[in-house]
């Protein structure tokens, strides 16, 4: 009776994600993409679990980060957003001063997570993460021959 209400049509998204039916969910992802242009939170984080498929499945960094980016404009203080960004240089960009950058933000702006957001930081949790991640950007950047010396 109602064929252009989100709701659902988010929450089968959430259970293929979770059953790991990652083409399923591109596809309904993209649907309530389509239904629900607004910048609530629901609609943030459809973005943030495509951005994750995108990664981990497709290797798919444009599509990731052009989504990412989208969570970031609207949550600047997740440092979960921050880090997604970090790992897609790292890991399908290869461009490790940028990821060690995005770790930096995670820290930094995540650190400022309100307590009263509705998911309030846990900054051990999401510190210890992006603190490693770094670490491994300045051995590679400190490897000799990185840069062609």
């Amino acid at each position: 009776s109602k064929p252009f209400i989100s709701q659902p049509v988010y929450y089968e998204s959430c259970i293929l994600l979770s059953e790991g039916n990652y083409e399923e969910f591109l596809k309904r992802s993209e649907h309530y993409m389509i239904l629900d242009n607004s910048r609530s939170m629901p609609s943030v984080m459809n973005h943030y679990y495509y951005a994750l498929v995108q990664v981990i499945y497709k290797k798919n960094a444009k599509k990731a980060m052009q989504n990412i980016n989208l969570c970031l404009s609207e949550k600047p203080l997740m440092a979960e957003f921050w880090c997604l960004q970090g790992d897609i240089c790292y890991h399908l960009l290869r461009e490790f001063k940028k990821a060690k950058i995005f770790f930096e933000n995670a820290i930094l702006l995540g650190s400022r997570r309100l307590k009263s957001d509705k998911w309030p930081l846990e900054i051990e949790k999401y510190k210890e993460y992006p603190e490693k991640m770094i670490k491994s950007c300045d051995s590679i950047l400190n490897e000799k021959g990185y840069y062609g010396a």
